[in-house]
């Protein structure tokens, strides 16, 4: 098939494996949440585009992910999933969808009563994205970014016209019998470029007037960006503001705005996902004190509650398991 290329990716908890197919650019945790679980990822790669078409069927996982180089459009057809981005979650059921940012986030998907979780899953480059926004703000309208994660609501009409699409091109990919011509191909790829201009142009209209005013997204990102440089070290927040030339209420509100959490919180946020790519990589001697207090962390019951909340085992039950699979 000219221009696509096409994937299937299985994994079975039965089989051993724990870790998923390469969706993302960095998968720092994975499991299967049933015993004998199971997990489809089958993927049609538009080169031209920049794009790739994931349908993902599961019995239910959870999943650490950092993606550095897409925008993902997540469309649960079935069953729900549960999604922590800095701070906020999120819950996105069968019939509506989320968008992501690249950035760091940890997902549960869960199935339905009957059944299995499927999604169909649009993962487009960064600055293909980044062009088409720009295209829609050439009308003198200002300039919008992609927030860190965003629900739409499945009554969005470009949303709806996307999903019937995707699950086109899945059926088409998903079937060894069928031959798909290059002119077919190339069509496929217009309309999907095409699609995805109109809902990136409509997403636009939505940022632009909406509740993430552009000056309050640019000032948490570039507060974000010294965090993750300096996460491991003792940052107050007044000093943060004064580095970034703000004032300490006026960067408290944009976070709240933006992420809907203060700075600190999310701060903690990267502390901990740092924390645990630490501890899901750790050597035979390694220890839960040294990876704390390296991450940033000096009160260590109050790092140890966190995290088991958060990822619903302890700091050690997460370096036994991890020094088990390297033995």
């Amino acid at each position: 098939m000219s221009g696509i290329r096409s994937s299937i990716y299985d994994v079975s908890k039965s089989e051993g494996c724990s870790q998923p197919s390469q969706m993302f650019s960095v998968t720092s945790g994975f499991s299967m949440l049933e015993e004998r679980g199971k997990l489809r990822v089958e993927t049609a790669d538009f080169g031209a585009v920049g794009a790739r078409v994931s349908r993902v069927t599961s019995t239910g996982h959870l999943v650490d992910l950092t993606e550095h180089v897409h925008v993902t459009l997540l469309l649960p057809q079935s069953g729900q999933v549960k999604s922590q981005v800095a701070a906020k979650d999120f819950r996105v059921t069968a019939g509506s969808a989320v968008l992501f940012a690249p950035n760091s986030r940890r997902t549960r998907v869960e199935r339905p009563q009957v059944g299995s979780f499927q999604a169909l899953v649009l993962m487009v480059q960064q600055a293909r994205v980044v062009e088409l926004l720009d295209i829609a703000a050439r009308d003198g309208k200002p300039r919008v970014s992609v927030p860190d994660a965003l629900a739409i609501s499945g009554t969005n009409p470009h949303i709806r016209r996307l999903s019937a699409f995707l699950a086109c091109v899945a059926d088409f990919h998903g079937s060894k019998n069928l031959e798909i011509s290059p002119r077919a191909v190339g069509a496929a790829q217009v309309l999907l470029e095409e699609m995805l201009g109109d809902f990136l142009a409509d997403l636009h209209d939505g940022l632009g007037g909406g509740s993430h005013n552009t000056s309050a997204l640019a000032k948490v990102r570039q507060a974000e960006e010294i965090m993750r440089e300096h996460c491991d070290e003792h940052l107050s927040m007044a000093a943060l503001a004064q580095e970034l030339g703000v004032g300490l209420r006026s960067l408290q509100l944009a976070f709240q705005q933006v992420r809907a959490a203060g700075p600190r919180v999310v701060l903690n946020r990267m502390r901990l996902d740092r924390a645990r790519a630490r501890l899901l990589d750790s050597a035979e001697d390694a220890r839960v004190t040294t990876i704390a207090l390296d991450c940033g962390f000096a009160h260590l019951s109050r790092f140890a509650q966190t995290y088991r909340e958060t990822y619903g085992e302890t700091p050690s039950e997460t370096l036994a398991h991890q020094k088990r699979r390297a033995n």
